[in-house]
């Protein structure tokens, strides 16, 4: 009979419900992982972040959540270590995992991202296999974040990516990791010009549950739909782009219809920004994006930074809209070089809103097509298969 070994699996957030970008990624790894794994589930979530419950038990044997308290008295103290990585100290999820370790046979650790680095404080981890995930390198995408906003932003991000790196370094150069898993190919390509990873790493492109929701709102009329965890930095860059460069465009040309700017965390100068617009609607977090997409006609994704493959994307192509985006939403993603529309110019991603809006009853070809590109590099056994396999050769 196949035993299968168990995995300690740490993250920053509770993947359950999956219910913006990040979350569905790292839910989709569990699953893909609890293929042929046993998982053990440690993650920290904010105050008022939900955990489903149903769906962590379905694909983990066991589930731990812990209160991320932001102390921020310790992270000025430790003002020279990354905020990210201080800010998720929990000392009772260090005493769990250490705990976990003790008592339970368990074979692999995965941390799902840099930032938790912390929480193996104090271990000898030389007893397991340890992989980090790799959705982004993380110095760089500081360093991108700095290039934008008043110079007190550019300083906090741009110190944030100093901090960063030489940790991060570390991690690549240590020989206690038996493995990095990156979701694109130009993120390893980065890396290995300083440290030839390719022997220790795999490229896993997230996976997309495309089994959407069809529940509907009454009444609910969208025009043009915009979907984001805008406590990301990236997120708020873009949106607030398209509220103050392109929002204007295009009431002015079509001056009754509706934009939803709709996810979690939506910032007061976000709210400031679409005030002196009538029907421009800022929801915050939602239970379900579902019957927000499915009432929307187009779905705008203005993003500019990150490396990682959005979300955002995969999920508005399996609903199956047409879809306005900069060149950061399909950057390291398979919807390069395809009918997708696709500019960093704010009049012509203007332009296109305003013709797909026009033309609606001509995008079926296009959306089909990307639904099929998505379909055909989007299967859920094959990549759990690359798991196993990756996993236990190293």
């Amino acid at each position: 009979m196949f035993m299968k070994k168990k995995i300690l699996f740490i993250t920053m957030f509770s993947p359950f419900p999956e219910n913006y970008g990040g979350k569905i990624g790292t839910g989709e790894r569990i699953k893909e992982l609890s293929e042929n794994f046993d998982v053990n589930l440690c993650f920290l979530m904010n105050k008022n972040d939900v955990f489903d419950r149903n769906t962590g038990d379905k694909y983990c044997y066991k589930s731990k959540g812990f209160i991320r308290e932001k102390n921020y008295s310790k992270c000025l103290f430790y003002f020279y270590k990354p905020f990210g990585m201080i800010s998720r100290i929990n000392k009772d999820m260090n005493i769990y995992i250490k705990e976990t370790l003790n008592k339970e046979k368990i074979d692999i650790i995965i941390l799902d991202t840099i930032y938790m680095q912390y929480s193996l404080n104090g271990l000898d981890l030389s007893k397991y296999k340890i992989f980090l995930c790799k959705d982004n390198i993380e110095f760089k995408l500081y360093k991108s974040i700095a290039s934008q906003g008043n110079i007190f932003h550019r300083m906090i991000y741009s110190f944030e990516s100093k901090k960063i790196k030489p940790i991060e370094m570390n991690w690549f150069k240590s020989s206690l990791v038996n493995g990095f898993i990156f979701i694109n190919n130009n993120e390893l390509d980065y890396i290995c010009q300083e440290h030839d990873l390719r022997s220790k790493s795999i490229v896993i492109p997230p996976h997309y549950n495309t089994n959407i929701d069809k529940l509907n709102i009454d009444n609910l009329n969208i025009d043009i739909l915009l979907v984001g965890n805008y406590a990301f930095a990236p997120n708020e860059n873009g949106i607030m782009w398209f509220i103050e460069k392109c929002i204007p465009i295009i009431i002015k040309n079509k001056p009754g219809i509706f934009i939803y700017i709709v996810g979690k965390s939506p910032t007061s100068k976000m709210f400031k920004a679409v005030s002196k617009f009538k029907n421009v609607v800022i929801t915050g977090e939602v239970d379900s994006v579902g019957p927000y997409y499915n009432a929307a006609k187009v779905i705008g994704v203005p993003i500019f930074q990150g490396a990682g493959v959005k979300m955002k994307l995969l999920e508005a192509v399996a609903y199956k809209k047409p879809i306005v985006t900069t060149k950061g939403g399909i950057r390291n993603s398979f919807f390069e070089n395809t009918c997708m529309k696709v500019t960093d110019d704010p009049f012509l991603f203007s332009d296109y809103c305003i013709e797909l809006l026009e033309h609606i009853e001509n995008t079926m070809d296009d959306v089909n097509e990307l639904y099929k590109i998505l379909i055909d590099n989007n299967d859920f056994d094959k990549q759990a298969k690359l798991y196993f396999n990756f996993i236990n050769i190293n």
